[in-house]
């Protein structure tokens, strides 16, 4: 092999790599930018808290818990809500129990 053909060779190689490189780190459309996205598009969701939605290059996505702040904030409201009307209903159901059993004594 003459010298310029070990340099034509070469030059090859190292644009092939090069090519390789590039194509690799070159962003993907379906490539997800945020945890919504990443579930969506089907990558595992790793059991945690906040949970965490890893990609098949290894880049891991953390769930928004602000969302579930409002949800929960809002939930916990009308729990509030509702127990405070189960323990009125309650308590005055028991007034009228005990003073109907008074009254019968």
């Amino acid at each position: 092999m003459t010298p310029q053909t070990k340099t034509t060779i070469f030059a090859f190689i190292l644009f092939f790599i090069f090519i390789f490189i590039a194509w690799s780190f070159y962003p993907r459309q379906n490539q997800p930018t945020d945890f919504s996205s990443c579930v969506s598009a089907g990558f595992p969701v790793l059991e945690s808290f906040p949970r965490q939605c890893q990609t098949e290059m290894g880049k891991i996505f953390t769930e928004d818990l602000s969302q579930f702040e409002k949800i929960l904030t809002n939930a916990s409201t009308s729990i509030n809500f509702t127990s405070t009307s189960t323990q009125q209903a309650t308590s005055s159901e028991t007034k009228t129990f005990i003073n109907t059993t008074f009254d019968e004594l």
